[in-house]
């Protein structure tokens, strides 16, 4: 039973947090955030430290459309740097339609040209409309929005996440409500902003519960920066984290609980890729790899909770399996490359996070003014926390032996939903083998090679990728799933290139293989 004290107290946080504002990593307002988080944890954690990472920070100093005696506010699509200060005039505008962009060749009309068009379903298509209008060369594009919401999407001169070095777009592209989104009510006005990029620090918090158990740890997680508003991404999220310690420091895991609050989810890194986010949750991996990779059991994240239905977003086999027995109202969904679960799983370390991202993109707050704690539903809140406090419980309770993992049963529900595709042979019978060589090994191997080497199963067997049509289309989102093989995929964010589908699937069999005899090698 979670107390009313424990709901007040995430409300009074997120309200607190709520009223600093905008928080970009790097910035003063950083700072007062991160004070915040402190002050809840520090007093009931064994250990707390600031990790400071390095980051390019943005600021918008003002973005306001003047026509006449009205003034009406608009956001800049960062990390535009610079000053835009337009007149609108019959001779400059164009309106685009969006079906046009798609569906057609767009024309050369746009040359020198300030582009209007509307905002595409997915907030996230924005960096994929500049992107395709940046080609043409226009002046200026402006995003009209289908209500009256000011947004922020991250627009670079990439839109595949890959670890390449990136930059702004040479186009500004800025964002306006749906009551001056309309070419005859722009017409005669004036579109002035002022944006600036700066190389400075962003700020991990990380404090430790149970330290004196230090050969097994918990993460759990959240980011406390985030555009405009922020309410369900992420204030909730963090808020959730600083009242954790208090409902944990009871429970009987014996295990440490590392507490991270991570500075720039939403970007940048000191040099901008193409894969700008994440940024805390990979800086804390790569400075800490001994540690984490050797005796983290379990990453659970807390992003974009909204209301219901809540949903598990993990690749984790055993994870997957502890779920779909222990919470049957939750949606079940790999992980994303959009969570700070992702560089965990990347690492090989069973992750999971728990979010409601779909409800928040269909009812048009994503990234918006408009993403208040108020709207928040409190039996989310709720939810989250009784199923972090779940798995808690029963994913350490399986992970204690051996004997409580049967690896072929958890993956088979996977195997049985890939067995249509076009597979070889060899790679389904090597996905049997392993699993009984799984199950007869674990009477005899140590657990923490045991689980070692099925946190690499999953590495292996989990393909994040996306489409390469990317860039040209819209609708287009990263994903994962269980071996997942096609010439025209990506794979990311490594930039893997195979030359058609089969040499793929011979990649994935080969690694299935070395880890089979591997395995073998360590059978007692």
């Amino acid at each position: 039973m979670i107390a009313n004290t424990i709901i007040n107290n995430i409300l009074s946080t997120a309200s607190e947090i709520e009223r600093i504002g905008e928080i970009i990593a790097g910035t003063n307002r950083e700072k007062q955030v991160i004070e915040i988080i402190r002050g809840h944890l520090e007093n009931y954690t064994d250990e707390l430290r600031i990790e400071h990472v390095p980051v390019t920070s943005w600021y918008e100093e003002i973005c306001v459309v003047e026509k006449g005696s009205h003034s009406y506010p608009c956001t800049v699509h960062p990390p535009y740097q610079g000053i835009i200060d337009e007149e609108i005039n019959h001779s400059k505008i164009v309106d685009i339609d969006l079906n046009e962009l798609v569906y057609k060749e767009v024309t050369d009309n746009v040359f020198d040209k300030i582009v209007l068009i509307d905002m595409p379903s997915d907030p996230d298509d924005i960096a994929t409309v500049a992107y395709i209008l940046a080609q043409h060369r226009p002046r200026l594009i402006i995003i009209k929005d289908k209500g009256m919401s000011l947004r922020r999407i991250v627009v670079l001169n990439n839109v595949v996440a890959l670890y390449r070095r990136a930059s702004q777009l040479h186009i500004p592209v800025i964002h306006v409500g749906r009551d001056i989104g309309d070419i005859n009510k722009l017409v005669g006005g004036r579109v002035y902003a002022k944006t600036e990029t700066f190389k400075s620090y962003g700020y991990n918090v990380v404090a430790e519960l149970n330290r004196r158990y230090d050969d097994r740890r918990i993460y759990i997680t959240a980011h406390h920066d985030h555009w405009l508003s922020g309410g369900s991404d992420n204030i909730i999220g963090v808020s959730i984290l600083t009242v954790l310690p208090k409902i944990l420091r009871d429970s009987n895991t014996n295990n440490n609980i590392v507490l991270a609050s991570f500075t720039a989810e939403e970007g940048f890194p000191d040099d901008i890729t193409s894969f700008y986010w994440l940024v805390g949750s990979k800086h804390h991996i790569n400075n800490h790899a001994d540690k984490i990779v050797n005796n983290t059991i379990l990453t659970i994240n807390i992003d974009v909770i909204y209301r219901e239905p809540l949903t598990a977003s993990t690749s984790n086999t055993i994870i997957r399996n502890t779920i779909r027995l222990y919470s049957k109202d939750i949606v079940l969904e790999h992980d994303s490359i959009v969570f700070d679960s992702f560089p965990f799983t990347l690492a090989g370390i069973p992750s999971i996070t728990f979010n409601t991202f779909k409800r928040v993109l269909n009812e048009g707050i994503y990234h918006s003014d408009r993403d208040y704690v108020n709207n928040i539903n409190i039996e989310i809140i709720l939810n989250t926390i009784r199923n972090v406090y779940m798995l808690i419980d029963r994913y350490t309770a399986i992970s204690k032996s051996n004997e409580h993992i049967n690896v072929c049963s958890i993956v088979n529900e996977d195997i049985q939903g890939i067995i249509q595709r076009t597979l070889s042979s060899e790679l389904l019978l090597n996905l049997y083998r392993i699993c009984k060589i799984f199950n007869e090994s674990k009477r005899c191997m140590e657990r923490h090679k045991y689980t070692y080497f099925i946190n690499l199963f999953n590495r292996i067997v989990s393909t994040a990728y996306v489409s390469k049509d990317i860039g040209r289309k819209l609708g287009i989102r990263e994903g994962i799933e269980f071996i997942r093989c096609d010439e025209n995929l990506v794979y990311i964010p490594t930039d893997i290139e195979f030359k058609n589908r089969s040499e793929c699937y011979r990649n994935t069999d080969f690694n299935l293989e070395l880890l089979a005899y591997i395995l073998f090698k360590q059978y007692c």
